[in-house]
């Protein structure tokens, strides 16, 4: 496809074709979240399955549904009148059916459609079906074998399946990725401990593989295991360490707000740009009117519009006990160790008993 927007505009706009990374940040934080939050309530493992889901259902599917049908009403009502969104459409029995039961990323024919962002939406509710069964292997066969098992099923899938490349298979190992980092910070290794200076190392390491990534035009999942990789050390980093310039940076008060509602933000400022960009003044055309009028307008249309939504939305199915200062900052809660407890033979009690000192 040419382009034909102005070159600086080019060079400004040249960063965002890389958004595929902040989702594949995403994948990673999710996983990493979903164990931290095991860890901060019990021993890092589900004590019960159906309140597990019935908390990930209501925490995705209502906004989800609310946004879903207010994306049908644009397509309908916006998209199907400029050609130029019409990679969007159709909206048919297929679109709408594969979205509702949120298997549109199991076909390219279906992905894309009736908002361009809902694929990774899908992708990620079916990493909480499996995310007990991850736990359990995680308990079982240890971290490493799981994140081998994950990257090695990605590899047969992007080899074997056709499309599968496009379909985003190795989000599972990016998922597991994450949750191996929750292990490392809440459960070190007893002869390595918890150590983070690794975690800049393998920081500093993945950042560089990113850049090169994408500078080199590398193959998707790679450079998608590259940011995989720097997201993972850091969150790592910012667990195991004391409070300091980053993590006071990132918990900034007006940070924090916007993350409040960064879902609804994610799901609604697709639909939102299209209705802002359908109803622009007949005067603005050409690639850079578009971008300063989207800019201009569509910046605080789409913030505002995505709180609101929120509110009504997203919100009343969020947790409402206030969150402590060791939620915020996890790094801050002491680990006790030995990790395991430790329980004798009958044979070591039997032992013990002779050689204690006999009761006068």
């Amino acid at each position: 496809m040419t382009d034909h927007a102005p070159i600086w505009l080019q060079t400004v706009m040249r960063p965002f074709a890389f958004g595929h990374l902040a989702v594949a940040a995403f994948i990673v934080i999710s996983g990493y979240c979903l164990q931290l939050s095991l860890f901060s309530r019990a021993d890092g493992t589900i004590g019960n399955l159906g309140n597990f889901y019935r908390r990930r259902a209501l925490r995705i599917l209502p906004a989800y549904y609310a946004c879903l049908a207010f994306s049908l009403i644009v397509c309908v009502t916006v998209t199907g009148a400029h050609p130029e969104l019409s990679r969007f459409l159709p909206v048919n029995t297929g679109t709408v059916l594969s979205h509702l039961f949120m298997v549109h990323n199991f076909s390219e024919e279906w992905m894309y459609k009736l908002n361009g962002v809902l694929w990774s939406i899908a992708i990620e509710a079916q990493l909480y079906v499996l995310f007990p069964l991850l736990v359990l292997s995680f308990t079982r066969f240890g971290r490493w074998t799981t994140l081998a098992g994950a990257s090695g099923l990605a590899l047969v899938a992007m080899k074997f399946v056709p499309h599968a490349p496009k379909l985003y298979p190795w989000f599972l190992a990016l998922f597991v990725l994450g949750m191996l980092a929750a292990h490392l910070a809440y459960r070190p290794s007893l002869k390595l401990g918890s150590r983070p200076i690794l975690g800049w190392i393998a920081f500093l390491g993945g950042a560089a593989a990113t850049v090169w990534s994408v500078t080199h035009g590398d193959v998707l999942a790679w450079g998608d295991a590259a940011i995989a990789v720097t997201v993972a050390a850091l969150c790592f980093v910012l667990t195991t360490s004391e409070q300091g310039a980053l993590i006071s940076l990132v918990s900034r008060p007006k940070l924090v707000a916007l993350g409040g509602f960064s879902y609804s933000l994610y799901l609604m400022h697709h639909p939102i740009l299209q209705v802002v960009y359908g109803l622009r003044p007949t005067g603005i055309t050409g690639e850079t009117a578009i971008f300063f009028y989207l800019l201009a307008a569509g910046l605080p249309v789409v913030l505002f519009g995505t709180w609101l939504f929120s509110l009504y939305f997203e919100r009343p199915f969020m947790p409402q006990r206030a969150v402590t200062r060791h939620e915020l900052h996890p790094g801050l809660v002491p680990i006790r160790l030995p990790l395991k407890t430790y329980h004798p033979s009958r044979l070591e009690l039997a032992a013990r008993r002779e050689a204690e000192p006999a009761v006068a």
